[in-house]
């Protein structure tokens, strides 16, 4: 699809207004991400791509909650996790996801007074019950002497924060790709070029390229090459240009094209290393042409 500066900055500012309400539930969040990835790998403008770098954070939110909204203890509520009532004033907590932080979770708890009565209910954790799987909860009231506090059922509530990643910074970066390089063959150049002597690791011989003008003009030149191998490696540089492209069928064809016009009777000679793997030489596998 092709889109205008203006639609793409309003697609932009759309999808970014969904992240910031997706911030707190993981992977609503991930999804959210991903569509708007998948947006961006769409926009096709002027045949530049472009791409979303998100920098990540995590923060803490509460994710599992609950407890009890009746003095009696009844009237369960929870949310992620499941609550159950043990006894008088026992319940337990159970996530219904196992805490990634294992038991290094704070847990927050509050708990409901009668204004009248003012029992004083206190709401804490049972010692030894805290796992990465949940924990169990007392809820207690003095006995007004020297004895243990007594159970007793009253509201309370709890919440533990849980980890997710919410988005600190998105930048749209534009992608310009390289077009894939394309072979533009000249005339043929029969009676004008010939090749002496074309080696390219046959019999274990390094690249050796010869392009001679037969005639008494100066002419431009190209010659083509078509090998199993990718790179000719350590050519020396001279008066030319070389464009590799592969054909997909396990060969590769190099195109060398002359920036200087080869004189009269004149030859430029194109030397490298040792091709893996082996082309056929001979100059029958040379196509020489007049750019």
């Amino acid at each position: 699809m092709i889109y205008t500066l203006g639609q793409l900055t309003a697609c932009v500012k759309e999808y970014c207004a969904k992240l910031m309400d997706l911030m707190s539930a993981d992977q609503e969040l991930q999804n959210g991400i991903d569509g708007l990835q998948a947006q961006i790998d769409d926009l096709n403008l002027g045949g530049a791509g472009y791409t979303l770098d998100l920098t990540m954070k995590t923060i803490y939110e509460e994710q599992v909650a609950g407890g009890a909204l009746n003095v009696n203890g009844t009237q369960l509520w929870e949310r992620n996790s499941t609550v159950t009532r043990l006894g008088e004033g026992r319940y337990r907590v159970v996530f219904n996801t196992v805490h990634p932080d294992g038991v290094e979770y704070h847990i927050s708890v509050s708990g409901r007074e009668d204004i009248v009565n003012r029992d004083n209910p206190k709401v804490t954790v049972v010692e030894g019950t805290k796992t990465a799987s949940g924990f169990d909860i007392m809820v207690t009231v003095d006995d007004n002497g020297t004895g243990a506090d007594i159970f007793e059922d009253n509201p309370w509530t709890f919440g533990v924060r849980w980890p997710c990643q919410v988005v600190e910074n998105a930048v749209l970066i534009e992608v310009v790709e390289e077009p894939e390089p394309t072979i533009e063959l000249g005339a043929p150049a029969n009676g004008v070029l010939e090749s002496d002597n074309f080696q390219d690791g046959n019999g274990n011989a390094p690249f050796n390229l010869q392009v001679r003008n037969t005639t008494n003009t100066d002419t431009t030149w190209q010659a083509v090459v078509v090998g199993p191998y990718a790179t000719i490696p350590g050519l020396v540089p001279g008066p030319y240009t070389l464009t590799t492209v592969d054909n997909g069928d396990g060969t590769f064809t190099h195109s060398f094209v002359g920036t200087t016009l080869l004189g009269d009777f004149d030859n430029i000679v194109i030397t490298g290393g040792l091709p893996v793997p082996a082309g056929a030489g001979g100059a029958a596998n040379v196509d020489l042409y007049i750019p």
